[in-house]
């Protein structure tokens, strides 16, 4: 049974496993809720505890359309009669299966219907790009761009004045269970996380996971764990390398399950992301033979 941890004054999170998910209570029985999880892993545990506790979620904010923070959006919207609410590109990408494919690309669209069907879901408010707060069933919540993890990533700001961060960082007791970590853009990713260091809010919730006062240690954790996947990308080209043997020795370097097409596409992604950044820091270069990439250190 999931749980649900008290952070300060109405902010709380559900303990969902090696996830957490924020809820504000607006009182004893409705509640805002931030993300919802993956279906698959997280959908019968949150509705036993919906069902436990009586808790009716009355609106969802969205801090960004992956699989692990969308999953269960239309169910608890169905359910509930929640509003949902996703920055624009975000409920662009989550409309329809051909909006799914900007994000997975490298799947048909009967994979993405068969693997990631349940990220789609109907939006009911749009957060644009500027936008600074956001009210949802007459509480207010900041709002914190963090675009880098993925387009228009944005964290919440409870009344309480918690901050859900959702996945800049990896908390302590998940980061060393990630192989490769994500980002679409490391240099914006990383300006991201150096900025939040002047952050000065009462507690810290990570998606990936738990609640925390400070957020300095982990920042630093985290540097470490990007720093090395970096090191080690450079290390591989010490002669060049065509893309697809550099995706191939990546993913056993890192350990990544190479018969799992989800892992494979999404890791493949972050992998590419990692390379064009250290193209752009002189780090590595690349050219194209018989149409073919190749990387080689600089």
């Amino acid at each position: 049974m999931y749980e649900l941890i008290p952070v300060t004054g109405d902010t709380y999170y559900i303990d969902a496993g090696k996830c957490s998910i924020p809820l504000y209570m607006l009182d004893k029985c409705n509640a805002v809720m931030i993300d919802s999880g993956m279906s698959k892993l997280h959908r019968n545990g949150l509705l036993e505890l919906f069902n436990k506790t009586g808790i009716k979620v009355r609106a969802i904010l969205t801090s960004h359309a992956h699989i692990d923070h969308t999953g269960n959006h239309s169910v608890i919207r169905e359910l509930f009669g929640a509003k949902v609410y996703m920055s624009l590109y975000n409920a662009a990408v989550s409309q329809n299966i051909l909006g799914l494919k900007s994000y997975f690309y490298g799947m048909s669209p009967k994979e993405i219907q068969s693997i990631t069907s349940s990220m789609a879901c109907c939006v009911d408010n749009i957060i644009l790009p500027d936008q600074q707060y956001v009210e949802a069933c007459g509480a207010k919540f900041q709002i914190l761009h963090l675009n880098g993890h993925s387009p228009e990533h944005i964290g919440f700001v409870t009344p309480d004045n918690v901050a859900y961060l959702a996945d800049l960082f990896v908390g302590f007791d998940a980061i060393d269970d990630i192989k490769v970590p994500y980002s679409v853009s490391c240099q914006i990713d990383f300006e991201c996380k150096e900025k939040s260091l002047k952050y000065d809010y009462a507690w810290y919730i990570l998606a990936h996971y738990g609640a925390y006062k400070d957020i300095e240690a982990i920042y630093k954790r985290n540097l470490i764990l990007w720093n090395d996947r970096l090191n080690r990308l450079v290390k591989m080209a010490e002669s060049e390398l065509f893309y697809d043997k550099y995706l191939t020795i990546a993913l056993k370097e890192f350990g990544v399950c190479t018969n799992n097409l989800f892992n494979i596409t999404a890791t493949e992604r972050s992998i590419r992301s990692m390379l064009q950044y250290l193209v752009d820091k002189g780090r590595l270069k690349y050219a194209f033979k018989n149409g073919v990439q190749f990387f080689e250190q600089k």
